[in-house]
């Protein structure tokens, strides 16, 4: 495997990235999002995860959604394949 050197990698934003998360950031910000559950993909093939839950969130049911995610990327993937 070949290391790949992030710091010579062009950095662009990617505008429909940031406008999915200026409509998670509406949602939050109006207490409609009570939970949110993530997979960052970053330069150099990087991805982190992380989550958070409001106080009167349900994380049983955010495990099952995060399921329900790994199959639709995995379906897409599927899709993008053939």
């Amino acid at each position: 495997m070949t290391d790949i050197n992030i710091t010579n990698i062009r950095r662009e934003s990617d505008d429909e990235i940031v406008k999915c998360l200026e409509e998670l950031l509406e949602l939050a910000k109006k207490g409609e999002l009570r939970g949110l559950a993530y997979i960052t993909l970053k330069p150099g093939s990087w991805v982190g995860t992380g989550w958070q839950v409001a106080k009167d969130g349900n994380v049983l049911t955010m495990i099952g959604g995060v399921g329900i995610l790994q199959q639709r990327m995995i379906n897409a993937k599927i899709d993008y394949d053939q």
